[in-house]
């Protein structure tokens, strides 16, 4: 059973807490079917199911372009199992039984709203230390949040002589943080273990792109009836799988488009990631990265042709090998975790103990 967070701060250990945050109350609800909607992000927490072994640092997955946290299918609880480790959720704006998008200026919009989500996501679960695995679009979100993280750290020690941090003023803005005790308290806890970059991009003008006409899937999605939708997902996945997968497996193509369509996905939230997955340039992210000492995993597939695996191997190249790892899954096309989903786990799971195991000794 998994555990859905509807305006509720839950704490891993204990599956209730109260929380004083903001001006709305609180509360924590244990559901594999949970649909209450409210003003904050529909979270979702798959926990460690081995109660009597240590839990390893939670895991939080962000999906990727026109995706909800739905489309996971059984993968966080295999994470969870593999690692026995809490596996965090969540659908963005405009998705699932998250709230409705607002469209805002500037095409890297949407990538920025989806980084204060991920952070919104965390506060919910009430998780301060965590691993961050990012699939495309989400991959991108991924890296300018440990931009985010990392820039803050540098410019703290120089800060803190003004009695505030930079990291504490940054997250008291998000609301994240609700006042000065509670940033002075809490920002020192928040903590990236490792990333994990999947079937993602450095952007910018290196990068190789998607084939033409792929950030234009959905430009019928508003206006289609049922049977429209189901067409368009089909075309989405089918691009998101590797052409030999798409050929031998077409009925369950056909029920992943399905599934797919019966997820509730605004037009506008769709437009606005692609806007941001077009205009996307990560090399100055990963350059600050690369400072860093956050153990990255670049996993892609061999047969990737949404972004082809010439991506994942620039992104490693631009951190390094003694901050990245690169992991090619051969036969696998953009969505690995739908291909391959036990060679999935097992490569995540091993990073994520190898990272902690490190950390530990």
């Amino acid at each position: 059973m998994s555990c859905t967070l509807n305006s509720a701060k839950g704490a891993l250990g204990s599956w209730t807490k109260a929380s004083s945050r903001s001006s709305s109350s609180r509360a924590l609800s244990c559901s594999s079917s949970a649909t209450t909607k409210t003003t904050d992000l529909n979270v979702k927490v798959e926990p460690a199911p081995r109660k009597n072994r240590p839990t390893s640092t939670p895991l939080l997955m962000v999906q990727g372009w026109a995706c909800c946290s739905e489309d996971w299918g059984a993968v966080p609880k295999l994470l969870a199992s593999a690692g026995n480790r809490p596996v965090i959720t969540f659908d963005p704006r405009g998705y699932g039984h998250s709230p409705s998008f607002s469209s805002t200026a500037g095409p890297e919009s949407a990538l920025e709203v989806l980084v204060d989500e991920v952070l919104e996501a965390a506060d919910i679960a009430d998780v301060r230390k965590m691993h961050v695995f990012g699939i495309s679009f989400g991959g991108m979100a991924a890296q300018r949040l440990a931009t985010r993280f990392l820039q803050a750290e540098e410019k703290d020690a120089a800060a803190k002589a003004a009695g505030r941090s930079y990291a504490q003023a940054w997250l008291h803005s998000l609301g994240v943080l609700t006042s000065r005790a509670s940033a002075d308290e809490e920002a020192s806890k928040l903590t990236l273990s490792s990333l994990v970059l999947c079937s993602t991009t450095p952007g910018g003008s290196v990068a190789a792109p998607p084939p033409d006409g792929f950030l234009e899937t959905f430009d019928g999605w508003s206006a289609g009836d049922h049977s429209d939708k189901v067409h368009i997902a089909e075309a989405f996945v089918r691009q998101a799988v590797s052409p030999e997968f798409a050929k031998n497996y077409r009925g369950q193509l056909h029920k992943a488009a399905k599934r797919f369509v019966a997820c509730r996905r605004e037009a506008a939230a769709i437009e606005s990631q692609a806007e941001a997955v077009g205009s996307f340039n990560g090399e100055p992210d990963l350059e600050v990265l690369k400072r860093s000492s956050i153990p990255t995993l670049v996993l892609h597939g061999d047969s990737d042709v949404v972004f082809p695996p010439g991506n994942a191997e620039r992104i490693a190249s631009l951190l390094g090998p003694s901050r990245s790892k690169l992991e090619i899954v051969k036969a696998s096309g953009h969505l690995i975790y739908m291909q391959q989903p036990k060679e999935f786990v097992r490569i995540v799971s091993e990073f994520l103990d190898d990272a902690e195991q490190k950390q530990r000794s």
